[in-house]
This record gives C-alpha cells, sequence and structure tokens, in this order.
C-alpha cells in the first residue's frame, strides 16, 4: 500500500504548476487568479459562522486561501475548463458567497457540489472538493491524496490507481463509567441517588453507543467511496493531468474548452482527433520553446468552423 505525506507548500506548488502549464498552453492568463501574500481576504476573514457552516479543517481554510483559481465568472460563455468537461472550483468567490449569509449559498451546498452526493455526508474536515461539479476530485490535507472519482479507465489503465493505506482515526474517546467508592452517611440517600446516577449513566451510556453506531457506519461508508475511487499522491495526480494534454489525449479546442480524444464522434466528427492533433504539433505541441499559442487556437477554431461546423467551440477567442 502507497504512503505518503501532506505538504502545503508542496500541494500549493503543484495546484499553481498545473494551471501555469494550462495558460501556456490554451487558458488567458488572466483566467488564472493568484492570491495576495496574505491569503484570499475573502477566505482569510471569514468569521466563525461561515467557517462553521463550511465544517472543513484549519488546515484546509489555510491551504484554499493560499491556492490560485481559474476564474469562474458564473456564466458558461466565459467559463473554462480545466480538464475535459471540468470546472476547477473558484473556492476565493465561493467563500465570498458564504460570507453574505443570505442562504444563496450553504456550506452543505458548497460541499454537495464539490464533492459529490456520495461523499459529502461521509467526508471527514480534512478533505476539500476541488471541481464545481463532476468529476469530483477530492484532496486529503492528511493522507496527501487526491481522489478521482470516476476516473476513465485508459487513465487508470496507463497509471494504474494507487493503494492507499486508509485506516480513519478512531475519534470516539471513551470516558471511565465507573462509580466512584465514597459512602455516604446517610445509606438511604446515598442508595436513592445511586439509582439515579445508574440510571443516567445508563442514558448516557445508550447514546454514545447509538453515536458509536453512526460514527462506524459513516467511517465504513467513507471507505468504500474512497476505496471505489482512483487516488494518487497529489503532486503525482497533476503530473497525470498534464500528461494527458502532452500527449494530445486532452486537446483544446478554444481557450474555454477541452475536448477529450476517447469521447465517440458522431460521423460527421471522423477524421476530427488526427486533424487537430495535427494542428497542435505544427505548431511546436508538445515543445514550449516552439509552440505557438495563439497561432495554434485560431487555426484549430478555423478548421473546425470549415471541417467540422458542429463540433467548433461558439465562443469567439478574445
Amino acid at each position: 500500500m502507497l504512503r505518503v505525506t501532506y505538504s502545503h507548500e508542496a500541494t500549493i506548488a503543484a495546484v499553481s504548476d498545473y494551471y501555469n502549464f494550462l495558460t501556456k498552453l490554451y487558458l488567458k492568463d488572466s483566467q488564472v487568479l493568484y492570491p495576495p501574500d496574505g491569503g484570499w481576504p475573502s477566505i482569510t476573514t471569514a468569521d466563525s459562522a461561515t467557517l462553521a457552516c463550511l465544517g472543513k479543517s484549519d488546515e484546509v481554510v489555510t491551504l484554499l486561501a493560499h491556492l490560485p483559481n481559474i476564474h469562474d465568472p458564473g456564466d458558461w460563455h466565459h467559463a473554462a475548463e480545466g480538464v475535459p468537461g471540468c470546472f476547477f472550483a473558484e473556492w476565493q468567490h465561493c467563500f465570498k458567497i458564504l460570507n453574505k449569509k443570505n442562504d444563496m449559498l450553504t456550506g452543505a451546498d458548497l460541499r454537495l457540489i464539490t464533492e459529490g452526493p456520495e461523499f459529502c455526508h461521509v467526508s471527514p474536515p480534512h478533505v476539500v472538493g476541488l471541481t464545481n461539479g463532476d468529476p469530483i476530485m477530492v484532496l486529503d490535507t492528511k493522507l496527501g491524496i487526491i481522489h478521482w472519482n470516476e476516473c476513465p479507465s485508459y487513465i487508470e489503465d496507463c497509471y494504474g490507481s494507487r493503494g492507499v493505506d486508509y485506516d480513519p482515526p478512531d475519534e470516539d474517546d471513551e470516558e471511565d463509567d465507573e462509580c466512584g467508592d465514597d459512602e455516604d452517611e446517610d445509606g438511604d440517600e446515598c442508595e436513592d441517588e445511586e439509582q439515579d446516577d445508574v440510571k443516567d449513566k445508563d442514558s448516557s451510556h445508550e447514546d454514545h453507543n447509538d453515536d458509536d453506531k453512526r460514527n462506524a457506519a459513516i467511517r465504513a461508508e467513507e471507505r468504500v467511496w474512497r476505496e471505489s475511487a482512483s487516488a494518487w499522491p497529489i503532486h503525482d495526480f497533476f503530473k497525470i493531468l498534464k500528461d494527458q494534454f502532452r500527449k494530445l489525449q486532452w486537446i483544446p479546442i478554444s481557450q474555454h474548452e477541452v475536448w477529450d480524444a476517447s469521447w465517440s464522434c458522431a460521423r460527421d466528427g471522423e477524421g476530427m482527433i488526427p486533424m487537430l492533433r495535427d494542428i497542435y504539433h505544427q505548431h511546436g505541441w508538445p515543445d514550449f520553446a516552439q509552440y505557438r499559442k495563439s497561432e495554434c487556437l485560431a487555426a484549430v477554431q478555423k478548421a473546425l468552423k470549415e471541417r467540422y461546423p458542429s463540433y467548433a467551440d461558439v465562443r469567439s477567442l478574445r
């Protein structure tokens, strides 16, 4: 089983490096936002009520405060995919909405959107979702890994999902329930008090047992989800994503949209993938020293509009 460690600084570096890679390939520089030195103000100044409703650990909050974000303007015409069909969550903007406390977006809503309906109900505070909806990618700040739920089979076949030594800690600290040995001079009164104490302790013990059962069920469900989702160390995860672009398994067709070569094309799309790959290679890809980003993206859009108009991105390059 794989054992890795989490590093706050290394995680920030891995995310920053990936987003920088995307700007060199297809994103506009302005689409990636970087926090000021002190972190995103919307996160660093969030009050205790906002943080409590989100239910995340101090490390998760601190990490989010210092991660770059791909800008999500809230409308499809300007949003940009970070992987095919996927938008990364702009957490600094999410906190701005949470801070308003107007019920437009709650902590539970955010967990549902970023962690998915199966995992959000059992996720521990030390994990955080990276994406705005599917596909679900969850970063664990204790294990130093990222889970990718329903990861494409061609990635698992090529890189192999890493086995994770996952053993959630038992957070229930049992208290000693034994009675004291002190005796009261009034035997009858002492006996009555002892009977009341026994009743109270029996009730408390039943409640504690119920909590134990609920916690055990949650941990079991969490384990099932984790074992079904692919997982890699954080640095390796982003390396795998970059590899898909280098191999042109993932092909940007504009500054907003990325096409997965594994997606089936209708009859009118036959030959499109080889054409797109040829265009990228003609413009120097994957050598960044030779790659001509603007010319390549313009050539891609021109070829799509002329030969495969139904696949062209209707959003113009800006």
